[in-house]
Parts: structure tokens; sequence; C-alpha cells
């Protein structure tokens, strides 16, 4: 008798139990009818935004006048909340610029972005300079519309009159080009020389402080020694070099030299605290941390003037 209870009970839970498909067709039924209720709230949604924006064209429409003296038809739009909702670019002040001589205030006027302004002012802190609306046109983050409202704005200054006649072309040919005084633009002719090299090497001299041997183009990072073969009859080293006053300057000023560093700023920093200062380049020597290649190398760029503030705070 209980055996047979037991049976009835298993049969009735049994029909009570729903199978895997029975279970998936259900959850199926579920999401049907929440998609069929939340239809037509989604459709009144988009309904109201395109009416909306519709309405606002309307108004707009509704709202402009006609000139009938010059036969143009000018919109008015209405003071209303709508025109918060509106982005209306800004007019552009355009006037004559030199791109070489361009300020932020003047590039955010003429509608340069930041990144446009950003790159032509690295490009000019290279030492090269824009001489060309074209080459203007050519810099990174520069919009191709907007350079051709501005172009006929570009007015790129001329030389001097106190700058010498242009040369011939023989004389171009055999007038050498002084690396302590060239351009990005002057040293790209040069053979094997591209606007990469040409800058770097214009970068690497004004580190240094100029360049008091060809040698030293050896250091200048990717340019091979074959290349420089191809070109060292065709350039010259002139003019002195930038020295930095070892008695003056700081552990910055002396860090961002090549030849220094981090390192051998530090070491020469700490000597000045505990001795005296440097009189002369046979000082350097003293210092044996100091390798003595290495200050015959340095010795170009130091001056070694005293520090009269220093000593006069003694």
């Amino acid at each position: 008798m209980l055996s047979n209870l037991g049976i009835m009970r298993k049969n009735e839970l049994d029909h009570l139990y729903l199978s895997k498909n029975e279970r998936l067709g259900i959850f199926i039924l579920f999401g049907m009818m929440l998609l069929l209720i939340f239809i037509p709230w989604i459709y009144n949604q988009l309904y109201s935004t395109i009416n909306h924006e519709t309405k606002v064209l309307a108004e707009l429409k509704s709202s402009s006048t006609y000139d009938s003296t010059n036969g143009n038809e000018s919109m008015k739009i209405p003071e209303s909340n709508y025109t918060n909702s509106l982005k209306i670019e800004p007019t552009q002040d355009l006037f004559e610029f030199d791109p070489n001589q361009l300020t932020e205030q003047g590039a955010h006027s003429l509608g340069i972005s930041n990144k446009a302004y950003r790159s032509l002012q690295k490009y000019l802190a290279t030492g090269a300079r824009i001489r060309s609306a074209e080459q203007f046109s050519k810099i990174y983050g520069m919009d191709q519309n907007l350079y051709n409202k501005l172009k006929p704005f570009i007015k790129i200054k001329g030389k001097n009159k106190s700058d010498p006649a242009p040369l011939s072309e023989n004389q171009k040919q055999n007038k050498l080009i002084n690396l302590n005084a060239a351009e990005i633009d002057d040293l790209i002719p040069l053979p094997g020389i591209g606007e990469k090299l040409a800058t770097r090497i214009i970068k690497y001299r004004n580190l240094l402080g100029g360049f008091y041997s060809s040698l030293q183009l050896q250091e200048v990072f990717g340019l091979k020694d074959s290349v420089i073969m191809k070109f060292r009859n065709k350039i010259s080293i002139e003019g002195p070099v930038h020295k930095i006053n070892i008695n003056k300057c700081n552990y910055d000023t002396l860090s961002k030299h090549p030849y220094i560093g981090f390192k051998k700023a530090k070491i020469i920093m700490e000597y000045k605290k505990q001795h005296s200062a440097f009189k002369e380049i046979a000082d350097l020597y003293h210092v044996v941390a100091l390798d003595s290649n290495w200050i015959r190398r340095i010795s170009a760029y130091l001056s070694f003037e005293p520090d009269v503030s220093s000593e006069k705070g003694e």
C-alpha cells in the first residue's frame, strides 16, 4: 500500500517536471512577450525625436526673411530653447600671416588645430623655415580644406635688404655649406642626405652648441661614414661654438650636453662643492673620475670665468 502511494506521488512529480526543450520554449515565449510590450515604447521614442527635429527645421524655415534688394534669402534663428542644441561654427577672421611668425592666438583665430600648430612649432624649433605655402600645407595635422582657404593669405617674408644677392648656379655649386649656420633645407640637397638626416644633423648641432670638426658628424645617429664621404668636400665648419661656463652653470645645463650627461654632470657639481672654482681646463684633470680623452673632447665647449656672485657671498 505504501509502495503504491509512493509510485503515485512519483508519477505526479513527473508530470510537473519540464524537459529542456519545454523550458527553452517558455523562455523564448517570455522574451517575445517582453519584446511586444516594449516595441510601442521604442517606436514612440524614435518618432518623437524625428518629430522634434522636423519641428526645429520647420520653425527655422518659417522664421527666415527674404531680402528683396539683394535677392538672397537670409535665415534668422529664433531665440528659443532649440538654439542651445544647435552647433554654430564660428566665423574665421582671416588675415595675412607668415607661418614662421604665427602665434598660438593667431593660429586659433585662423581655425588651425592645436595639433597642426604644435607640429609647426616643432618643425621651426629644429632650425628650419617654412619657405612656401605648399610646404606649409604638408605640416602634420593641417586640414587641406582649411589650407585651401588660408592659401591666399599666406605671405612669407622675404630676405632682408642686407642679405647678400642670390648666387648663380656656378657659385652655388662652389660655395661650401657652413654646418654651424645651415638650416635643414640647406642640407637636404647634399648627396645621401634627406629631410630626416638633415633634421638630425641640425638637432645634434644645436644640442652640442655647434660643431668644431667635421668628424663630429660621425656621432649623428644613422649617418654612415660612406654618406659623409660623399658630401665632405661640400661643407665647412666656421664660427665659434657655444660655451658653457662651468663655474656658473647648474646641474641641468651640464647634463643636457651630449658629451656630459647626468653622471659626469653630477661628478663635476660634487667636485665644485668640495673644491674651489675651476680656473682652466687643466683643473679637470684633477678629477679622477674624468677621462683625459673626454676632457680634450669637451674642452671646446667649456669656459672658466669665475662666478662673481658666489665669491661675494663667501
